[in-house]
């Protein structure tokens, strides 16, 4: 399963894979959420906070690596190893 992160120009939009893993930890955040006393407005609502969440996760790491790529490739990699953990 995938999923596109559109930047405004539909030919910049990025397909990005999502693991099995990924899947079977969304069906269960989705059956606990189905599972809690919400009204639908609160339903929605907090979907559509974890959808905007994953969306953005998935945008930052992409911007994360695309950086660290570009440094890699233009400056050499670098001694630090705290240089390329997640921030």
């Amino acid at each position: 399963m995938s999923h596109f992160i559109d930047f405004e120009d539909p030919e910049c939009a990025i397909k990005i894979e999502w693991s099995e893993k990924f899947i079977q930890l969304a069906t269960q955040v989705g059956n606990l959420i189905r599972s809690l006393p919400l009204d639908n407005k609160q339903n929605d609502d907090l979907i559509k906070l974890v959808i905007d969440q994953v969306t953005k996760a998935e945008a930052n790491a992409f911007i994360r690596g695309f950086h660290l790529a570009v440094e890699f490739i233009t400056q050499g990699p670098t001694e630090d190893p705290k240089h390329y953990s997640v921030q």
